[in-house]
């Protein structure tokens, strides 16, 4: 997968998961559903990865390829939860093996450089 495609766009929200059960993974998506409104306001994209084979990108399964790919990329261990940020530069930002509210995610994106000139604009 070409994260690249985000790049200058979006900011992207990646969760690693080795299943829908973990418990770090369910509270991080209960934390999203509980303050999802500001995603699209960031310019988010969440992407799930789930095991080594399950993609969604915005909670719809796009493929079943590309999670080893992604795993790899960033060093996530299969078995590991792992909540990453990537600005939109594609650099990444933040990096958490716990799950995290939101608003803490939030609050580091409105600090950056390129965040401030968005809400200026605003």
């Amino acid at each position: 997968m070409d994260l690249n495609n985000f790049k200058w766009e979006n900011r992207v929200l990646l969760l690693f998961t080795p299943d829908a059960e973990n418990e770090e993974y369910t509270k991080q998506k209960t934390n999203i559903s509980k303050n999802a409104k500001g995603l699209p306001e960031r310019d988010m994209v969440l992407i799930d990865v789930e095991g080594e084979t399950i993609l969604r990108i915005n909670g719809e399964v796009q493929t079943e390829e590309h999670g080893k790919q992604l795993r790899e990329q960033f060093g996530v261990a299969p078995d590991a939860f792992t909540i990453l940020l990537l600005g939109k530069d594609g650099t990444e930002k933040y990096r958490s093996a716990n799950a995290v509210p939101l608003d803490t995610i939030y609050t580091l994106i409105d600090q950056m450089p390129m965040r401030q000139q968005e809400m200026r604009k605003q």
